[in-house]
């Protein structure tokens, strides 16, 4: 049991998780940055799919918004206390991953209020 216990400990302090901690804290400050950047462009091109074509513009939307992630960031959201090499991959990562989530989101938001717009519309005229 003992052996366990300090084959535990010396895992714990091992060189290996100070990579994994730069690269959560890379990953929390990338996801972070990923919140400063607008996401209204992608609400009103779901709500323009969502109101011509439907659900299926809602789910084209949804799909295409997420593609479009900056291959090089701008300077202002570039890591700054970049220290290793597993800081910025972990920052890359969370930056990615939060922007491709919350312009699906909104793609797939503004898709169903354009859906429902084009449904409202549609049986008014009724």
């Amino acid at each position: 049991m003992k052996a366990v216990l300090s084959l535990l400990l010396i895992m714990a302090s091992s060189p290996a998780n100070a990579e994994d901690d730069d690269y959560q804290a890379g990953f929390n400050e990338g996801e972070q940055a990923a919140l400063t950047l607008p996401r209204a462009p992608y609400l009103l091109m779901g709500i323009g799919s969502g109101l011509s074509v439907g659900l299926i513009g809602t789910a084209s939307a949804a799909l295409t918004a997420g593609k479009f992630i900056p291959a090089d960031l701008p300077d202002e959201l570039k890591p700054e206390n970049a220290h290793t090499d597993e800081f910025k991959s972990g920052y890359y990562d969370g930056f990615e991953r939060k922007l491709h989530r919350r312009r699906t989101g909104a793609a797939a938001l503004g898709g169903v209020l354009g859906t429902a717009t084009f449904f409202i519309l549609y049986m008014s005229a009724l």
